[in-house]
């Protein structure tokens, strides 16, 4: 009479691997970009009141202008009904040349800081009066 040894399916033991392996980089990512947010939460919410914030009061059915984000805490000066509009960052107005043409072109069509500031345009906030 032969004995066979008692042991896993290998099917089981891949499943508990890529199982692993998941609550891994879960892990991975909810403690390494808590702190990503929690900077960033810290950042907008560093005044009490929405100018402190950077923004500006609007109504909600207003909303936030075009090159406008709406800041989302609980401030001092922005009430039921109202909403703090901060300005978004971009390539501000102004205008450039490509090499080798004569045409300039618009500095705020540019979407990211590297070519803006590659064109001598300036990346900011754009003015609290579009908001």
């Amino acid at each position: 009479m032969e004995k066979k040894g008692q042991g896993l399916p290998l099917n089981v033991i891949i499943i508990a691997a890529i199982v692993l392996i998941v609550l891994v980089v879960l892990w991975a990512i909810f403690t390494g970009r808590m702190g990503v947010f929690s900077k960033g939460l810290t950042d907008v919410t560093k005044g009490g009141t929405c100018a402190e914030a950077g923004g500006v009061v609007k109504t909600q059915v207003d909303g936030c202008a075009s090159g406008c984000t709406p800041v989302y805490t609980q401030l001092s000066d922005v009430s039921t009904g109202e909403t703090c509009c901060k300005p978004s960052k971009g390539c501000l107005p102004g205008t450039y040349t490509e090499v080798g043409s004569s045409t300039p072109k618009k500095c705020e069509d540019i979407t990211s800081e590297p070519t803006c500031t590659s064109k001598d345009c300036t990346w900011g906030p754009y003015d609290k009066s579009i908001c």
